[in-house]
Order: C-alpha cells, then structure tokens, then sequence
C-alpha cells in the first residue's frame, strides 16, 4: 500500500512538473473549428468577473498548432475583459489522438458533473 501511494506522488509530481504556463497574446490561440459548445454573454460574463476577481487560476490549454484544446469560454472572458494576453498551456507531450480525447473529456465533464444546488442557483 505504502509502494502505491508513493508511486502515484510521483506520477502526480511528475505531471505538475511538466505543466509550463506562458503568456500568449490574445489572438495567438486558434479556436477549435469543431467546438460544440456555444456560450450566452452572462456566461461569457460571470468567467470575465472570476478572472477580474481571481486572476488567472487555470490556463488556456492548447494543442502544438496553437488550436484550444479547452478554454474558449475563459478566451472569449479575455477578449471581453479587453485583455490583451492569455495565460496557456501548450500541451506538446500529447499525441493527436490524446488531445481528441481531452477535448471530449473536458466538455462531457460539465454536463455530467452533479452540481448542488447553492451553485446550480449561481452562488
């Protein structure tokens, strides 16, 4: 039990390692051609009042040629707030095939996510 713990410390330390965060600017990130998901502009909104707030807490990911991979909503808050740079993480180490599987990961993740309801009522 004890070899297990310390093997998953050192996958999870391993992966924040490899995270590299730069600063892009703002039209540098190229939408996904493909991506489903539309927002209304409260949604676009209440992003751009959490990154006023609370800065930047999670990054633009992008894949090597530069396309979201996730983040178009928090890119759309950007362009919004009138910012002229992004946060972004390149995700280089995954293949094309992984960056397809991220992508579908990230967006089923909110429609299938239990929400309670303080947070569903916009707390």
């Amino acid at each position: 039990m004890e070899v297990e713990s310390l093997q998953s410390k050192q996958l999870i330390a391993g992966s924040a390692a490899a995270l590299t965060v730069v600063w892009w600017p703002i039209d540098r990130p190229k939408p996904y051609p493909k991506n489903a998901r539309k927002w209304s502009k409260s949604a676009i909104e209440k992003v751009a009042a959490s990154i006023r707030a609370f800065g930047w807490v999670q990054p633009i990911v992008c894949d090597r040629e530069d396309v979201i991979v996730i983040g178009h909503l928090r890119l759309a808050a950007a362009h919004f707030l009138g910012l002229t740079e992004v946060p972004v993480h390149v995700a280089s180490d995954l293949s094309p095939a992984q960056i397809k599987a991220l992508r579908i990961a990230d967006n089923r993740t909110g429609t299938t996510a239990g929400r309670a309801k303080a947070v569903a009522d916009g707390l």
